[in-house]
């Protein structure tokens, strides 16, 4: 620990990369890498960054057509990639979100008995 701010610098490599990197390994990695790809469209800035690639004379026109056309083109295959992989995944997903949720309020017809005392719900498993 020679250099003063060695201790600062090594937790903020720590909290920015290592324990995030952690938690995404750690909470479902497929469940991460779909919402990676639902997430990884960025033509905006692609078209922002070209066209002051241009003004300033760092890129030619072929370039900046060829890197918004790689932006087109991650606009339209990755969200497809990510809902195909849903798809795959959906019912394990759906089940993991049906666990979270909270249980519904109970109906009114199911609370309210019958002349004969039983409850709506056995007379409409019952098929009745």
């Amino acid at each position: 620990m020679t250099h003063p701010e060695f201790r600062r610098k090594l937790e903020a490599i720590g909290f920015g990369f290592f324990i995030p990197a952690f938690f995404v390994t750690t909470g479902g990695p497929r469940q991460t890498a779909i919402a990676g790809l639902l997430q990884a469209t960025s033509l905006p800035f692609i078209v922002a960054a070209t066209a002051i690639g241009l003004e300033l004379g760092v890129i030619d026109a072929a370039t900046s057509a060829a890197l918004i056309a790689a932006g087109l083109l991650s606009v339209v295959i990755f969200p497809a990639t990510g809902l195909a992989l849903l798809r795959v995944t959906g019912p394990a997903v759906a089940r993991l979100a049906h666990d979270d949720e909270l249980p519904s309020p109970p109906d009114a017809h199911d609370e309210a008995p019958d002349a004969r005392g039983a409850d709506a719900r056995a007379r409409r498993s019952a098929g009745v």
